[in-house]
Formats: C-alpha cells, structure tokens, sequence
C-alpha cells in the first residue's frame, strides 16, 4: 500500500497564518496537540505507537511534543511551530490583528446604530 504524503508543516503555516489574517481576531493562541492520557486521541496514538512517552503527565502542556507527527520529525514539529509563533506574534502581526479588530468592530457598530 502506498504511504499518504503529508503536506509539510510550513505548508499548513502558511495558509494557517492567512486564516488568522483574515479572520478578524483580536487575538490568538496557537498550541500543540496535545494526547491526554485517557482520550480517543491518545488511544489512537498509542495503537499506532505515536506516542512518544506514553502516560507522561509532564508532557501534557500544550506546548511540549509527546506525539510523532506523520510526514515530519517532531524536531521538525517544533521548528515549524515556534517559526509560526514568531511570525503570529510579532509586533507587526500583532498591531496589524488590532487594527483590523477595531476597524470591523467599528463598522459593525455603525451599522447596528442605523
């Protein structure tokens, strides 16, 4: 059987960080997924061996990796991950968010005062 290629991770940044800007958040978070003990998730994980220290608590942060992504090393994760942090949380991002916000909150305001 032939394997399913996996879009790469900066692949899926890319159109995650334009959903993001267009959105018209205020703000956002970004995490990582995240296999609690216990879930369907972390079942599913566990039978295919995705887990990379299984039932360890410490490693339910939302932050940490305690999975092994399909397509890519989770260094490979990380690198993707805190690239898009740094890139949704600069000052530039982060005004440019804002000033959308309060630009379509205005217009909506106007538009439920006519």
């Amino acid at each position: 059987m032939k394997s399913r290629p996996y879009p790469s991770f900066l692949f899926f940044a890319f159109f995650f960080h334009a959903f993001v800007r267009d959105s018209g958040l205020y703000e956002v978070q970004i995490t990582m997924l995240t296999p609690f003990p216990g879930t369907p998730l972390y079942q599913q994980l566990l039978r295919e061996e995705r887990i990379i220290e299984p039932g360890n608590w410490d490693l339910c942060t939302l932050f940490d990796i305690n999975l092994r992504p399909r397509g890519m090393t989770p260094g490979q994760l990380q690198q993707g991950f805190l690239k898009l942090a740094k890139n949704l949380y600069s000052e530039q991002e982060t005004n440019h968010r804002r000033r959308s916000f309060r630009q379509m909150w205005k217009e909506k305001c106007r538009s439920t005062a006519a």
